[in-house]
């Protein structure tokens, strides 16, 4: 499990990617963000580099108030950030007000 705690990014493999590379790699954790933490993904909560060959098997859960929470990949903070060959057969949770406010399980392929 990985736990963000007023951090503003989570993600299973790297919170974030500051134009490095992460390649093949998987998480099957849960990957949760307490109330108003930003960028939780799967694999990493904001990229600014380059995510190849990924898979993603995680819960991914976000707080009341969090933005930007993604199977794979919160955020893609750069024009120049890469994200390719990349699977993912998670679910995501966002909380507000202890209630469930958007909930999806996907599985993609990219």
């Amino acid at each position: 499990m990985c736990f963000g705690n007023h951090d503003e990014r989570v993600g299973g493999i790297a919170g974030r990617n500051n134009g490095g590379t992460i390649v093949n790699c998987y998480n099957s954790a849960t990957v949760t963000g307490s109330d108003n933490v930003n960028n939780i993904g799967g694999i990493v909560g904001a990229n600014l580099g380059k995510v190849y060959n990924v898979y993603s098997m995680s819960t991914v859960e976000g707080g009341q108030g969090s933005i930007r929470v993604g199977e794979v990949c919160g955020n893609l903070n750069d024009t120049n950030a890469v994200l390719k060959y990349g699977y993912a057969h998670s679910s995501y949770k966002i909380r507000t007000n202890n209630q469930i406010l958007g909930k999806r399980q996907t599985m993609l392929d990219f």
